[in-house]
């Protein structure tokens, strides 16, 4: 080989090797950057007021905390949307910086001041950049960003609320109703922050794992049982509704006839006024709105049978404690079904109701009083329109 030859194979195997080197290094500085992590230590504190128990006081200092490192986070992950070119909103990078974090609590303490229990919280938060570019493309979707925005206002409300209890507590005697009402809504909350914390940490499974479109289906599926299961209570509460307060009834004194061929029975006959109940009418209005507007066929009908068998019942207090009763074999209800839920037919309607008893208990009546049930006890009256 000559000189010309031998200079060319070695500049040939020089570039070679500064080739393959600076690709190494490409490599080595793209999986760096894929790999990167940022450590955050934060510190919070939190006062535990009246009212408030100490696992509610835990819930808020460590999240105070995370807002913080949350804070530190966003500017970790907008550093990284703007290198990978990735377009993102503040909210956006707010939900992927959450997503990111892996808390860990590194000291808890409490400490008892002249103002109440203080705690306090370090934690140490590691953000991550491995899966943030497909945390980026998730988060685009529409559901997951709403989701988000929801549970970031619940945040904010409870958060706002909880404080304006707390500075009210302090206008008011401890003695006071109202303090006791104030005492009541913080307990609320506190089940209400534990709620959120629960639809977070789904919230963030979900977007970490990319089971977007399976949730969706499972929350459709809940949202559909949510409903059936609401229109079976508002048609049972209806039905209760009628059956306890949906009428005014008014029982007048009685007729007494007695036969000597009745062998010691006398008939009694009432005068009975019936009136459906205005009020309960607006109830049945809201709750079928809180149903959705319909009944399913399934949960109409078996309203309907429920309705077609609720009876009026004449019922007579004895001195003993004991009852005399008869059921109407007639409907006499003012509520009737109308092929969409149930309507309220106006007016009084007035009846002549007897009920047949030996003479000895009519000595025995303390009062009267009538009332619709879903039963037929006892035998059945006798009913004519009172006109």
């Amino acid at each position: 080989m000559n000189f010309r030859a031998m200079l060319t194979s070695q500049i040939d195997s020089s570039r070679a090797t500064a080739y393959w080197a600076c690709l190494l290094f490409l490599l080595y500085s793209v999986v760096s950057v894929q790999a990167h992590a940022e450590t955050i230590i934060t510190e919070a504190t939190y006062l535990m007021g009246d009212s408030e128990t100490p696992t509610f006081a835990e819930a808020v200092v460590l999240r105070k905390a995370k807002q913080t490192a949350l804070r530190e986070a966003a500017s970790h992950v907008e550093r990284f949307a703007k290198t990978g070119n990735l377009d993102l909103t503040g909210e956006e990078v707010q939900a992927i910086a959450g997503g990111s974090l892996q808390v860990e609590i590194l000291e808890r303490k409490r400490k008892l001041e002249a103002d109440g229990l203080r705690f306090f919280v370090k934690i140490k938060a590691l953000v991550t950049t491995d899966k943030m570019e497909a945390l980026a493309s998730r988060i685009k979707v529409k559901s997951l960003m709403q989701e988000y925005k929801k549970l970031q206002g619940d945040y904010e409300s409870l958060t706002t609320e909880v404080d304006t209890l707390k500075e009210s507590l302090g206008t008011h005697p401890p003695s006071a109703p109202e303090r006791e009402a104030v005492q009541d809504r913080l307990r609320e909350q506190e089940k209400a922050l534990t709620n959120i914390q629960k639809r977070e940490s789904t919230f963030y499974a979900r977007l970490l794992t990319g089971k977007d479109l399976h949730a969706k289906v499972e929350q459709q599926l809940a949202d559909e049982r949510d409903r059936a299961q609401k229109k079976k209570l508002s048609a049972s509460m209806v039905f209760e509704e009628i059956a306890q307060r949906g009428h005014e009834i008014i029982v007048g004194e009685p007729e007494v006839k007695a036969r000597l061929e009745d062998k010691g029975q006398a008939d009694l006959y009432f005068p009975v006024s019936i009136t459906g109940n205005a009020a309960i009418r607006s109830r049945i209005k809201e709750a079928l709105a809180s149903a959705g507007g319909e009944l399913n066929n399934a949960t109409y009908r078996k309203f309907e049978q429920r309705l077609e068998n609720l009876w009026f019942v004449l019922e007579l207090l004895l001195k003993n404690g004991g009852t005399r009763v008869c059921y109407v074999p007639r409907h006499l209800t003012k509520f009737q079904p109308d092929g969409e839920f149930v309507s309220m037919e106006e007016g009084q309607s007035k009846w002549r109701i007897r009920m047949t008893v030996p003479i000895p208990i009519i000595k025995e009546i303390v009062s009267v009083r009538g009332r619709f049930m879903e039963e037929m006890p006892g035998s059945a009256c006798g009913v004519a329109r009172n006109e």
